[in-house]
């Protein structure tokens, strides 16, 4: 695969605001792990998995 780095500007502002959309795609990946962890240990527990 081929690496190509372009490199582009963008203000303060847009960097801030992509800053902020992946805090909040980190965090909402934290939370639907979280309810996939439960949901794995709650049909483990119920015997539909082993």
């Amino acid at each position: 695969m081929q690496d190509n780095h372009t490199t582009v500007e963008i203000s303060v502002e847009e960097y801030i605001q992509l800053r902020n959309k992946v805090n909040d795609l980190q965090t909402e990946n934290r939370f639907l792990r979280t309810i996939v962890d439960s949901v794995a240990v709650v049909m483990k527990n119920s015997g539909m998995v082993r």
